[in-house]
């Protein structure tokens, strides 16, 4: 059943705590569903800091995300192009336009086996931007399922399939055995047609370590660790 959490507190900053200037924050965010959106959208409350500067980045990884190639064959992003395509015509949106053109660029292509396949045209990504709006979207998930904010002094850890590409075979086989096996066992909670799916462990001895699976249009998935910056830096410095 994909039941998805909504018995949740509307009194506080699912970010930071607050009381005060509460509005509805959606994760993830609204503009990822073209219109007729779902009935069964997420949203948590969140004070004007953690939620003023947000649009810019939501925009921007809605545009990333709907131009990938495996992201544009669900029928959802490929809905949401008419719509990129308005915003970005909009006078408001100059600057957002100039980047967007200025991220095109022609890069070399491989076939599955490695070979040179000629060149085509790709665009980059700012990386950054794009793990903000993850980043809020477990923050924003983990107040829903657990009641309380994670705080920032929880480090969350993002990885995409892009990460994993020069990881060794030892490192991906314990990550799928110790990980991802046993997050494929939880319940997937689905939002619209595919367009948002996640799956998540929380631990039971430390509710701030935690484990999370999102997919984006079915075919964009990241992978999110969340533990205390102290449990953080130990990894890094092994």
């Amino acid at each position: 059943m994909n039941k998805l959490p909504s018995q949740y507190p509307r009194n506080i900053c699912a970010y930071c705590g607050d009381t005060k200037h509460l509005e509805d924050d959606h994760i993830p965010p609204k503009n990822l569903f073209p219109k007729p959106r779902p009935n069964n959208l997420i949203t948590v409350p969140a004070c004007k800091k953690c939620h003023s500067k947000t649009s810019k980045d939501d925009e921007y990884f809605r545009i990333k995300l709907s131009l990938r190639d495996d992201a544009g064959s669900h029928p959802s992003a490929r809905k949401n192009w008419d719509s990129l395509f308005r915003g970005l015509n909009r006078k408001e949106a100059e600057g957002l336009r100039k980047s967007f053109l200025s991220d095109f660029k022609k890069v070399q292509t491989k076939t599955p086996s490695g070979l040179y396949a000629g060149k085509r045209l790709g665009y980059d990504v700012d990386l950054n931007r794009i793990r903000k709006v993850i980043e809020r979207v477990v923050r924003g998930f983990y107040f829903a399922e657990v009641g309380k904010p994670l705080g920032f002094n929880i480090g969350v850890k993002i990885i995409s399939n892009d990460d994993l590409q020069d990881e060794p075979q030892d490192f991906i086989k314990e990550l799928k055995e110790t990980i991802l096996v046993p997050l494929a066992s939880k319940e997937a909670k689905v939002i619209g047609d595919n367009i948002f799916s996640y799956r998540h462990h929380i631990a039971e001895e430390d509710s701030t370590v935690s484990v999370w699976g999102m997919s984006f249009y079915s075919h964009v998935p990241f992978l999110c660790l969340t533990a205390p910056d102290s449990v953080e830096q130990n990894k890094k410095d092994v």
